[in-house]
């Protein structure tokens, strides 16, 4: 009788593991540790493929971590920053909203310091289902 407690606890306890939400116990997404792992949930959503870092370019993203390019099914392109602090991040996607060339899909979330940034020509279903997992980190 004890044994089948125990088997069930221990059932019961996996069970809640199973549909626990991610980030574990605490309830929230799990943390963006760098541009390359932001990239990587775009590819296991099917929103990108390719990624694969580049150097940052201080002009445009000053005190940028890491840059990921990375390719949209429609073989458009993108680009995935990331940043140690607030102040860089805020001052990165200053300067990339000032630029009309940068196109109209470009967004930022504040939270994780992570900045991404379309090419002009992506879909707007691809920009859609970016900016959604953008706004999940």
């Amino acid at each position: 009788m004890r044994t089948l407690i125990l088997i069930s606890t221990a059932l019961l306890a996996l069970a809640a593991c199973k549909d626990a939400p991610p980030g574990g116990s605490g309830g929230g997404p799990m943390p963006v540790k760098s541009a390359m792992d932001a990239c990587r949930r775009f590819e296991s959503s099917g929103a990108a493929n390719g990624c694969h870092e580049e150097s940052v370019e201080p002009a445009l993203t000053p005190g940028a971590r890491q840059r990921v390019v990375f390719n949209l099914p429609s073989g458009k392109r993108g680009q995935v920053f990331i940043f140690d602090d607030k102040d860089s991040y805020a001052k990165s996607a200053e300067t990339i909203e000032d630029m009309s060339a940068a196109g109209k899909h470009r967004w930022g979330n504040k939270a994780s310091k992570v900045y991404v940034q379309l090419n002009k020509d992506a879909t707007d279903d691809e920009a859609k289902k970016v900016k959604d997992l953008l706004d999940s980190f």
